[in-house]
Order: C-alpha cells, then structure tokens, then sequence
C-alpha cells in the first residue's frame, strides 16, 4: 500500500501489525474473525487500548467495550440495546462539536454484508459517516475504522495515521484493515496541506476565529462542484461546497461546511 504526496511521489504505508485468523480462545473455542468483530479477541484488545476519554462506539452491535469511561452506543437498528440509533451519515446532528475523545466505527463493510448479516441495515452514506466524526472528534482524539481499505480519515488534513493493521480472515478472504488516524493540527494552504502556524506570515501561533467566522465568509460565496480538500460532492445541500476567498491568498478554495469548520479552527 502506499499513499501519494503533495510532491507527487509515493510513500509506503507501513502495516503495524499483522493477525493472523485461527488458533483458540481461552474458552477453548475456535478462535475466529466473524459478524461481531469484538469477540474476535485481537480486535477488541486493539481497539480497547486505544480507548481515551469519552468513546462513541458508531455502529456497536451487540457486542459491548470495556472501558473507565463514558461510551456511547450507536447502532442503526432500532431493536438493537443502544444508546441511541442514528445514522452515522448524520451523527453529528445529535453531538457537540467535538465532543468525542474516540470514535470506534466497524459497520457493515458493502451492502452485501449488510444485506447478509445485518438485517439489510447499513448507514446511507459511509463517506459521509466520516466527516461527521471529523466534526466529533477533539483535537488528541482517535478514529478507529475497520473495512475492506486503509482509507480511514485520510480525506480530512487534521489526521495524521498511527497504526495499520490487518486482521487477516484465511487464504481465500480479503483481511480486514483497521485504521487509526489522530486528530492533529493541520489545515489547508495553495491546495496543499500545512502545519497550522505555517498559515501566519509571522510565523505566530494560529489564532481561532470567531464562531461563525467561516460561514460568514461562505454566505454568499459561489457554490462548486466538489471540496478540494476532501472531495465532498458539491450537488449535497448538507455538504454546502463554497468556493471562499480566503484571508491568505486572493484565489477562492472551494470548501464544504466541514472543511471550513476544521481550517476555521486552525486558522
């Protein structure tokens, strides 16, 4: 695997660990990666020592977490013993504003698995599901994602990977690929992305604006086909991509409401 630079060449992306399928729990039974992936023993110690803070498991199952403490247990199915049952497409509607030190998100992997082993329940909108936890999640904080792909929060600047791991399911199944991406500093500058202080030509620290501050600057911006960072689909109405003439450079970016709220705080 390997992700592509803002110079244009390529650097490796370094697995953290690998897991092999089999062996036996300390039950004696067969040890194995199947629908509730935290009984699956070396998935549920990966994700509970990376427990911090207040947790929102986002698609929990039936399976619960141990952790000191606070955890919110989302699960889309209304029958499901949860906290609540929201789509993760728009979880951020029922949260603060980075309210969340981690966020655990294992949903159904394709519609496939969801029609098979989910009740046919899967969130609208994965990618969606993802800038939402860009909003939930507090600087230092942890999003843990597992799927077919090492994507994880890689769309959003504030990120930065600290563990790949490949939980592998036997010779003839693809593994499962669990991300975790901190939430760092970092923002967007000349389409590239940069440490916040080196957005001040003073080489100061970053200063937050206003609340508002970038919505502002959005009102009456020309709308645009996608965000350059992320990618966001501009035909959205809840991704509301603008292209914003920003304070440093006279060129506009076109920005959806979660990017501009992430370069609003690093501003």
């Amino acid at each position: 695997m390997a992700r592509e630079q803002s110079a244009g060449d390529t650097e490796p992306e370094a697995v953290t660990e690998i897991v092999s399928n089999g062996g036996r729990n300390a039950d004696g039974s067969a040890r194995m990666l199947e629908r509730w992936t935290f009984e699956y023993v070396p998935a549920r110690r990966l994700v509970e020592k990376n427990l911090r803070g207040r947790v929102l498991n986002a698609c929990a199952g039936k399976t619960t977490l141990n952790h000191d403490g606070e955890i919110i247990r989302n699960d889309l199915n209304p029958d499901r013993d949860a906290d609540t049952h929201h789509d993760v497409a728009t979880i951020a509607q029922h949260f603060g504003p980075q309210s969340f030190d981690t966020i655990v998100f294992d949903p159904p992997f394709d519609e496939k698995q969801a029609e098979t082993k989910y009740d046919g329940l899967h969130a609208s909108d994965m990618y969606a599901a993802l800038g939402q936890f860009n909003e939930l999640v507090r600087p230092g904080g942890v999003v843990l994602t597992f799927g077919w792909n090492s994507w994880g929060m890689r769309s959003f600047p504030a990120f930065e990977r600290e563990e790949t791991v490949l939980l592998q399911r036997g010779p003839i199944h693809r593994d499962v690929i669990v991300t975790v991406d901190r939430r760092t500093s970092a923002s967007l500058a000349n389409d590239e992305f940069v440490r916040a202080s080196e957005l001040r030509s003073d080489g100061g620290a970053p200063q937050a604006r206003p609340e508002g501050y970038w919505d502002g600057l959005a009102e009456n911006a020309p709308s645009a086909d996608a965000c350059d960072v992320c990618g966001a689909d501009g035909e959205s109405d809840a991704h509301d991509v603008r292209r914003v003439r920003t304070p440093q450079h006279d060129a506009r970016v076109a920005l959806c409401r979660s990017c501009r709220s992430l370069w609003g705080e690093d501003e």
